[in-house]
């Protein structure tokens, strides 16, 4: 059975690009799908210039500026006015378009701003969404710089709705939790010490430790660092 057509353009970032529109299938390509992505990043429509300079950096402004109108004529006659709008000098996503990676940061804002941090209230979606790269397959300077930028907040998020279920005593769901926390930055030593922590909650001081030594035996291959002595006490306590 076809699945039905979304009534508004829903433009997914996590893991990489896609576009379902109104009209069916994604029909964006090329330049037209890095336009919409880069407009999906920003929450705040972005000045023709700074599109002008960040698609065509060597290009003269005259240049540059039929470029863009081409490419937003091509945009238009394929989704009318429902994925991008123009507005004077600035050009952002139409007001009914859904961003998965706003939501996500939506989902950041409450676990750190808000404290909704028990994974009852993230809820499994909601962490799925911070368990997701950022366009991973985009290697644009822009967008490695917001990747990085999600990359810090999701791991900070993790992090705290895993602190948050162990202190509740939830120590499976910190374990995953943790887990997910530890495969965005196999170098950051809290999702380890709270994955031993669940280990040593669910009575498994044999994988609490594998945990430990796997860590430190990564740190000082990449680092030539050990452990803190936090976490060192933490194994031997």
């Amino acid at each position: 059975m076809p699945v039905a057509a979304s009534r508004e353009p829903v433009v997914r970032l996590l893991p990489e690009f896609s576009c379902a529109l109104p009209e069916g299938p994604d029909a964006l390509s090329g330049a037209a799908r890095r336009l919409v992505a880069r407009l999906a990043l920003d929450s705040a429509p972005l000045t023709r210039r700074a599109v002008e300079t960040g698609f065509w950096p060597d290009a003269e402004p005259v240049t540059a500026s039929r470029r863009l109108s081409r490419l937003l004529w091509r945009i238009r006659t394929r989704t009318g006015d429902t994925l991008v709008a123009v507005d004077g000098d600035r050009i952002g996503l139409a007001g009914g378009v859904t961003v998965d990676y706003r939501t996500a940061q939506a989902v950041v804002h409450a676990v750190i701003v808000l404290g909704r941090a028990r994974p009852q209230e993230v809820g499994p979606a909601a962490l799925g969404l911070l368990g997701t790269e950022l366009l991973r397959d985009v290697t644009d300077e822009p967008v490695r710089r917001e990747r990085d930028r999600w990359d810090r907040q999701r791991l900070l998020a993790l992090e705290t709705v895993a602190a948050a279920a162990l202190e509740a005593g939830d120590a499976r769901d910190a374990l995953e939790i943790g887990l997910a926390a530890a495969e965005v930055d196999g170098l950051a030593e809290r999702p380890h010490q709270l994955m031993c922590s669940a280990h040593a909650a669910l009575g498994d001081t044999v994988a609490a430790r594998r945990v430990y030594l796997a860590y430190e035996a990564r740190v000082r291959r990449s680092l030539g660092m050990a452990p803190s002595r936090a976490f060192r006490d933490l194994v031997r306590g």
